[in-house]
């Protein structure tokens, strides 16, 4: 006969043999932004129950004032701190040439991203001038901005370079950056991520997939803290990735639920 009195109810090992209720925690990292999304997660080590809240990340002030200053204020601390550690800080701008005439974001018609990674190429195997590391920000509509850890580069040199890359631009600018100008020039770049009247012109929709900042090289910053204190949450159906919910993605967390697209 199956014993069912009390006493077989007796905790061990902090179970009492029926399915208890999980503890629940509750996580909320939107700081107010008014299109914030909630989830339930899941820690497959202790089975605790966590309800996380986020902002929904989108970078620009016409989309979300809250979720853009937040963006741009982590940004300016990570470039801020890799600008203090770089050894030979330098400022570099370059230009694309484009028609004045038109209504057009050259840097992503272009891709300039990719003329960058071919110059810093160029630089690296044909005149042993390497970058170490490096932060940018791109300028609508035609400019990319980057401070770099690297050798003296002759201007020129940069010039003729860039030149035979894009095929008609030649217009670049680079100098060093001062110590005590290290929170200026990361206050510079950061301006640009989400400055209104940079970004009046463009359709914000197009921008998915095009990246108005990089980085490479950087020591690796703080760690983010752990939801549960068995470790990191883990996934209950899937990953995701998606790098406009930044909190999510920061946290590394494995959502029950896929997040909504962007708007």
């Amino acid at each position: 006969m199956c014993d069912d009195s009390p006493s077989s109810l007796v905790p061990y090992n902090g179970k009492s043999g029926l399915d208890d209720e999980k503890p629940r925690k509750e996580y909320d990292f939107s700081d107010g932004c008014q299109n914030s999304y909630s989830f339930e997660l899941e820690c497959h080590e202790c089975g605790t129950k966590i309800d996380l809240t986020v902002g929904c990340g989108k970078r620009f002030p016409q989309q979300c004032p809250i979720c853009s200053k937040k963006w741009k204020r982590k940004t300016f601390k990570k470039y801020y701190r890799a600008i203090t550690q770089f050894k030979d800080p330098k400022f570099l701008t370059l230009t694309l040439r484009y028609d004045k005439t038109k209504i057009e974001f050259v840097a992503k018609d272009r891709d300039i991203w990719s003329m960058r990674k071919e110059l810093f190429r160029v630089l690296r195997e044909q005149y042993h001038k390497p970058i170490k590391g490096w932060v940018a920000t791109v300028e609508y509509p035609n400019h990319i901005h980057l401070v770099i850890d690297s050798p003296y580069i002759d201007q020129d040199l940069i010039s003729r370079t860039w030149q035979t890359i894009t095929g008609d631009s030649f217009k670049v600018d680079i100098r060093q950056v001062k110590k005590y100008e290290f929170r200026k020039m990361a206050s510079y770049l950061t301006k640009y991520i989400s400055k209104a009247t940079c970004w009046d012109d463009v359709d914000l929709d197009q921008l998915k997939g095009f990246h108005i900042k990089g980085q490479w090289g950087l020591n690796p910053g703080v760690p983010p803290p752990n939801l549960c204190h068995y470790g990191q949450v883990h996934k209950v159906e899937h990953e995701t990735s998606y790098s406009s919910h930044a909190n999510a993605d920061r946290l590394r967390l494995f959502l029950k639920d896929s997040l909504p697209p962007l708007g």
